[in-house]
């Protein structure tokens, strides 16, 4: 069975490790993180877990499982989001939780739930690049 190739890019991109920036700007955000993270860190934790997870559902060649493990992830995505990523958070676990409702309806396919996974990247794009570069900087590998 094909795989769910965009969701392969988006949670790459989710999951993805960056060594973080030289600058000052970068440095400053880094310290705001590891104070956020120490103020919340089984939040950041249960948080990143989450991540790692929707990034294992891709593996899924089960509609139906992969939606579970959506919604799953979604309900864990707006509990620990963490404050500085809280609205782009929520929206993004919205998009997750509506394609799972539809994977797990047993109406979809795999092309189908591609489709609109294509489309719900497109329209929230912004918020989920607000989610995957806060991932990138805090979330370990």
């Amino acid at each position: 069975m094909r795989r769910l190739p965009l969701i392969i890019v988006l949670l790459g991109a989710l999951a993805g490790c960056s060594s973080g920036s030289g600058d000052a700007a970068g440095s400053a955000s880094s310290a705001q993180s590891a104070r956020s993270s120490a103020a919340s860190g089984s939040d950041t934790a249960t948080f990143c877990a989450a991540i790692t997870r929707l990034e294992a559902a891709k593996d899924s060649s089960d509609v139906a499982a992969a939606g579970a493990a959506f919604r799953s992830t979604a309900a864990d995505l707006h509990a620990h989001a963490p404050a500085e990523i809280k609205a782009a958070t929520d929206t993004y676990a919205a998009m997750i939780d509506d394609l799972g409702k539809a994977a797990t309806s047993g109406s979809l396919d795999q092309q189908a739930l591609q489709t609109q996974l294509a489309t719900g990247m497109a329209v929230k794009g912004d918020e989920i690049a607000k989610v995957a570069i806060w991932v990138s900087k805090n979330c370990p590998r």
